[in-house]
């Protein structure tokens, strides 16, 4: 990702247990969604966080792991993600 045009470069972002706590969410808005692609559909994201996503999926389960697409505001393309599921709640929302 990057602002400057026809410049591309690869971004690594680590977050370690104890910092989570120091990060914020917040809703993307309806007008400009934060969307992740998953091999079966496309799925608006809820809340994100530098932390994590969350985003409901009825059927995902604890502990899966997977590589999403997930497509951001004003960011060209779409962005390769590394996710873990921590948790999934009793109505979908997977966090």
């Amino acid at each position: 990702m990057s602002w400057k045009k026809h410049f591309e470069s690869a971004m690594t972002l680590e977050i370690s247990a104890e910092d989570q706590r120091e990060t914020f969410r917040v809703r993307p808005a309806g007008s400009d969604p934060v969307t992740v692609s998953l091999p079966e559909c496309d799925i608006s994201v809820v809340e994100i966080s530098a932390g994590g996503l969350s985003f409901v999926r009825v059927g995902m389960k604890k502990e899966t792991k997977a590589v999403i697409q997930m497509s951001l505001p004003e960011v060209p393309g779409n962005v390769d993600v590394k996710i873990e599921v921590m948790r999934v709640s009793d109505d979908g929302h997977v966090h």
